[in-house]
């Protein structure tokens, strides 16, 4: 691409049957090709540099923003069930008819 960019011409043709490519700088191909590789040369340059470089980091930011809100969510709701536990204790003080062995949750 970058000999297309910067308008390198060489005669194929003539290389394969004389061995002389006669290579030249410029031209009328240079006025259309020139833009269009440029262009082609700086879209794989951004895809790469998207691909390679700000997805894996967006992922990563990404991942690392759901576990810490799942830490969090866990440090906040760690002792819930030691809470239920022991309001099923208290509640087993108070109504002792209602708890049977084969069932530890209270009938209501």
């Amino acid at each position: 691409m970058i000999p297309l960019a910067i308008g390198l011409n060489f005669d194929i043709a003539s290389f394969l049957t004389k061995l002389n490519p006669h290579i030249s700088l410029g031209g009328d191909n240079v006025a259309f090709w020139g833009p269009l590789a440029w262009t082609i040369i700086y879209g794989l340059t951004f895809a790469t540099f998207l691909t390679l470089i700000i997805v894996p980091v967006m992922f990563y930011m990404i991942s690392k923003r759901k576990i810490n809100s799942r830490r969090k969510y866990l440090q906040k709701h760690s002792h819930d069930a030691e809470d239920d536990a022991a309001e099923i204790e208290r509640l087993k003080t108070l109504y002792p008819d209602q708890f049977h062995l084969d069932d530890p949750q209270p009938e209501m």
